[in-house]
C-alpha cells in the first residue's frame, strides 16, 4: 500500500467532542494546576448532521467499525451520541465507544445497549480506575456508583462492556476485587492498562492541584504493574522485522480519523499535534508542517470538502513516502518505535 484510498477506508476512529464530565489530572485537556480545561479546549462537537453529511451512505456502508474516542473530549458527552450510534451501528458495522462512564443515566445507557446489540463486535469500553473510594482519585469529578449503574444498565439491556483499569499506588490493591466486580456485575473482559507514558525511575509521582486548591500526588504503582522495558513485546504494533522502520496502524486497518471540529487525519496522534498548528503554539513533530504544506485545516475540513475530495490530496499520497526516513517524528515514535502501552486483557466469558 502506498497510500490511503477512500475505496479501501473501513474503519473510522470518530473524535465527536471536545468536553468531558471529568478532570483527570494526567490528560491532555486539563490543566493539572486547579484541574479545569486548558485554556486552548473549546466547545466543538460533531452532530448527527454532521456525521450523515460526512459519512453518507455510500460511504457508511463500506465500514466495518467505527470507533468512538478521540484525544480531547468523551463521546458520551456529545448531544446526539446516541444518534449517531443509531446511524452508524449495523450487523455489517461495529461501533466501539471509550468512555469514563459518568454521563448520563441509567435509561440513555439502557438505549445505547438495545442499539449496540445490533452488532455482536460492538462495544463499550468503561475506563474505572478503582472502587468507590478510589476511582474519582483521578477521575475527578465521577461517581463510582452511578458509573457501575449505567454499566448495568447497558449490560442488562444487550450491551457488550469492558472494564478498563489503571493501577495507581493508590488503587491497585483493588485490581483483583475490580476484577471479580467486573464478572459479577456481567462485563465481558477486564483489562489492567499498564501505562509507560506516566511514570519513570526518575518520576515515580506527580502533583496536581485540586480545585479546591490542595495538592495531591499521583504515585506510581509496584513494578506488578509497571510496563515491561521490553516496549517490543508488549506493543500491539509489533513485527518481527530488522528494525524499527515505521508500520503505519492507520494504514494497516485501513482507518481514518475524524476529529471534533470535522478534519480528516490518518490518526489521533497526527490530529492532536497537528491542531498546535492553528492553535499557534510550536510543534516539533514533523506531521505539522506537512499538513499544513498541502493545505491544512481548510483543506481537510468536511464541512467545505467531501471525504473523496480530502483523499485525492497528494497530502495522503505522499506521507508513507516519508516513513522510510523514519519521518515524521510522530510517526516514528508512535508506529515505529513501538512504545504503546501494555494491556493484559482477562476474558469473563467461560
Amino acid at each position: 500500500m502506498t497510500g490511503f484510498a477512500l475505496s479501501h477506508i473501513k474503519r473510522i476512529h470518530l473524535e465527536l467532542t471536545e468536553k468531558c464530565n471529568a478532570a483527570c489530572p494526567l490528560c491532555i485537556r486539563t490543566n493539572p494546576n486547579g484541574l479545569r480545561p486548558q485554556s486552548y479546549i473549546g466547545s466543538s462537537e460533531l452532530t448527527l448532521k454532521d456525521i450523515r453529511h460526512f459519512l453518507y451512505a455510500e460511504i457508511r456502508d463500506q465500514l466495518v467499525d467505527v470507533h468512538m474516542c478521540g484525544s480531547y473530549g468523551d463521546p458520551i458527552v456529545a448531544k446526539d451520541c446516541q444518534e449517531i450510534a443509531d446511524y452508524l451501528c449495523s450487523e455489517n458495522c461495529s461501533v466501539s465507544i471509550s468512555t469514563n462512564g459518568g454521563a448520563r443515566n441509567a435509561a440513555w445507557w439502557a438505549q445505547l445497549g438495545t442499539i449496540l446489540s445490533r452488532n455482536h463486535r460492538s462495544r463499550v469500553d468503561f475506563h474505572i480506575d478503582g472502587l468507590a473510594d478510589t476511582n474519582s482519585f483521578y477521575r475527578r469529578n465521577t461517581n463510582f456508583k452511578r458509573i457501575i449503574t449505567n454499566a448495568r444498565a447497558f449490560i442488562d439491556a444487550g450491551g457488550l462492556a469492558n472494564w478498563e483499569f489503571i493501577p495507581f499506588r493508590h488503587n491497585e490493591h483493588q485490581v483483583e476485587h475490580a476484577h471479580n466486580l467486573s464478572k459479577e456485575y456481567g462485563f465481558a473482559r477486564f483489562t489492567i492498562k499498564k501505562s509507560n507514558w506516566i511514570f519513570s525511575e526518575e518520576k515515580t509521582k506527580i502533583p496536581f492541584t485540586a480545585r479546591d486548591g490542595t495538592t495531591h500526588y499521583l504515585e506510581a504503582p509496584s513494578k506488578k504493574y509497571l510496563p515491561s522495558k521490553d516496549s517490543k513485546s508488549m506493543s500491539r504494533h509489533y513485527t518481527s522485522t530488522s528494525n524499527d522502520d515505521i508500520q503505519c496502524l492507520a494504514l494497516k486497518n485501513n482507518e481514518l480519523y475524524i476529529s471534533c471540529e470535522g478534519i480528516v487525519y490518518p490518526c489521533c496522534w497526527t490530529a492532536r499535534f497537528a491542531r498546535n498548528i492553528y492553535l499557534g503554539r510550536r510543534t516539533k513533530d514533523g506531521f505539522s508542517k506537512l499538513f499544513k504544506q498541502y493545505g491544512g485545516k481548510e483543506r481537510f475540513d468536511l464541512r467545505k470538502n467531501k471525504l473523496p475530495e480530502i483523499l485525492d490530496n497528494d497530502f495522503f499520497k505522499i506521507l508513507s513516502d516519508h516513513w522510510q526516513e523514519k519521518k515524521p517524528p510522530i510517526c516514528y515514535k508512535k508506529c515505529g518505535k513501538k512504545d504503546q502501552p501494555q494491556k493484559i486483557k482477562s476474558s469473563n466469558n467461560p
